[in-house]
């Protein structure tokens, strides 16, 4: 019987044991389960912190440290986060995200320079346990971190702006277009425009190359189909076909493309990235394939970058009273679009800058004036202007307002009367205007005229556009700028500035001649003017060059919705 009593002791505490032990149990898996729950509820509250704060911050509108909290302090508020995240351990903060060299995962690092992403790091004070915590006060600080982006994407270009074109300005471009793609065209001004509104994008161009120059673009890799070598026929069939493969073109567009097709520019071995600049985010490639551009830009560009370094020679059909006018262009840089995000890197440089074409023009032609047969020529010279993705505010993910700013600056003109010595020279002279007044036993060239003007280049210019569902893209916006001269201004002044010098070997009779000679200084100013208005202007324009003006053109816009980066 003792021994059964003792039994029965032993079999007691071993339950009691039992039971403790599977209340210890029960209460650490609750104090586990809570714990978890407790960290996925901040976690969850992190991420939405990060994504909405993204959504109006980094790439997509505010880089102001106190707005990127308030923010993140709002959405925190509104998924039950009850502490302040710019207090204590936690901390929101902007930066970048890059890739591992060797591990190929994902590193954020802040920077205020470089703002493109959010992280969010937030706690909470938490007892260690239900138990035991409530025993020995014994608390836990769980930490919750998440790094959103909204990848904000622009394409843009200047010029194209050919919307005020007339019947004998749009005879100029196909002569000067026709010339440099060794063809002939015979577009109006209607055909222009819808070109410059037809669009492609690099997926499509890539599809209508050639098997053999195709790119692999499954992983997104832009730079490879930018560095890829392809010859100058089949970029222009491939950008052709592609633009003619979209289902909504108009006629007078279909019509426009089609004479480019038998078009032959040369089996010279070029790169996308000569007249494209793409600029995109960790992982953003096929974000950046799928923007689209204008196929005039593209077709232009593609023109410039067949003629680099080369002068073109281009007959005028056009009637101004002058013999064998003619036209020459020597292209010193083409054109360059752009495609990529807003602001600045983390040197202060802008990131996604669109170019216009540096040129050199020479326009001119021979004319009978005052008895008097004049070679009368302008001689032009344009830097590059530029223009900069300065921001992109993207509103809501649902559809809606966005606004979108572009710094633009033209470039600083030089133009003179006469003929450049050697137009693809480094650094070539221009010769003045040379009279002969056809009167035996004088020289063939009794007198030269000579004029320059300088087209100062404006300030950069904030170009503001508003993309909503009403206003949809493509849009144009020509801005004045005010500190920088026009092309009608500098004829004005290079008319103006005119100076007639009697060469040596006339004596007497270039002096009693003096009053005629001095005659054709009224006569040839609107012939000089009409070289500018009807022949330089629409040149410029198809350059995307307008002195004076900023013409700048979104041709699309890309604001998805933000993610989680880490």
């Amino acid at each position: 019987m003792r021994s059964l009593h003792r039994q029965r002791g032993a079999i007691g505490l071993m339950a009691t044991a039992t039971l403790l032990m599977a209340m210890m149990l029960l209460a650490l898996t609750v104090d586990a389960g809570r714990l978890y729950f407790e960290t996925r509820k901040l976690q969850r509250v992190a991420d939405m912190a990060a994504m909405e704060s993204a959504s109006r911050s980094g790439l997509c509108g505010t880089t102001a440290a106190s707005d990127v909290l308030a923010l993140a302090n709002t959405a925190a508020a509104r998924h039950g986060y009850a502490g302040n995240l710019g207090a204590g351990q936690n901390s929101v903060g902007l930066g970048y995200v890059t890739l591992n060299g060797t591990e190929e995962r994902r590193v954020f690092t802040a920077s205020a320079s470089r703002a493109e992403a959010v992280r969010v790091l937030a706690t909470e004070d938490v007892p260690a346990s239900l138990v035991l915590g409530g025993l020995w006060g014994e608390r836990l600080i769980l930490q919750a971190e998440a790094v959103a982006q909204r990848p904000a994407l622009a394409a843009f270009s200047l010029g194209s702006g050919l919307a005020s074109l007339d019947s004998q300005q749009s005879s100029v471009l196909n002569s000067l277009l026709g010339g440099m793609l060794g063809t002939t065209l015979s577009l109006d001004a209607v055909a222009y425009q819808g070109l410059a509104n037809a669009r492609l994008n690099l997926l499509e161009l890539n599809r209508n190359l050639p098997s053999a120059a195709q790119v692999d673009l499954s992983a997104g890799d832009v730079e490879q189909l930018l560095d890829s070598r392809m010859t100058l026929d089949q970029v222009l069939d491939a950008t052709v076909a592609a633009a003619n493969a979209r289902e909504t073109l108009a006629v007078d567009v279909r019509s426009g493309l089609n004479s480019l097709t038998n078009v032959t520019l040369g089996a010279t071995e070029v790169k996308l990235a000569d007249i494209l600049d793409v600029v995109t985010p960790v992982n953003g490639g096929q974000q950046a394939l799928r923007t689209d551009l204008s196929v005039l830009d593209l077709v232009t560009a593609l023109a410039f970058l067949a003629n680099k370094a080369h002068a073109v020679d281009v007959a005028l059909g056009v009637n101004l009273g002058l013999a064998n006018l003619g036209l020459k262009l020597y292209v010193i840089e083409p054109p360059k679009l752009a495609v990529g995000l807003p602001g600045t890197d983390a040197n202060g440089n802008w990131r996604t800058q669109a170019k216009t074409a540096q040129i050199r023009l020479e326009v001119g032609g021979k004319v009978n004036v005052v008895a008097a047969e004049v070679d009368l020529a302008l001689s032009l010279t344009v830097a590059q202007g530029w223009a900069a993705l300065q921001s992109i505010d993207c509103g809501s993910i649902l559809p809606g307002s966005r606004q979108v700013s572009i710094l633009a600056k033209p470039g600083v003109a030089d133009l003179r009367l006469g003929r450049y010595s050697q137009i693809s020279g480094a650094n070539p002279t221009v010769n003045p205007v040379g009279v002969n007044l056809n009167i035996p036993l004088l020289p063939s060239t009794l007198l030269s005229i000579s004029g320059a003007a300088n087209i100062a280049p404006g300030q950069q210019t904030p170009v503001d556009f508003s993309v909503t569902p009403s206003q949809p893209l493509p849009q144009l916006q020509r801005v004045a700028s005010p500190a920088a001269g026009s092309l009608s201004q500098g004829v004005s002044q290079l008319s103006s500035s005119m100076d007639v010098e009697l060469l040596n070997g006339c004596g007497l009779l270039c002096y009693l001649l003096t009053p005629t000679l001095n005659a054709l200084i009224p006569t040839l100013t609107p012939l000089i003017a009409s070289l500018g208005q009807v022949v330089l202007e629409p040149v410029l324009k198809l350059l995307g060059i307008e002195l004076g003006y900023v013409d700048v053109r979104l041709l699309d816009l890309d604001t998805p919705a933000p993610q989680l980066m880490l």
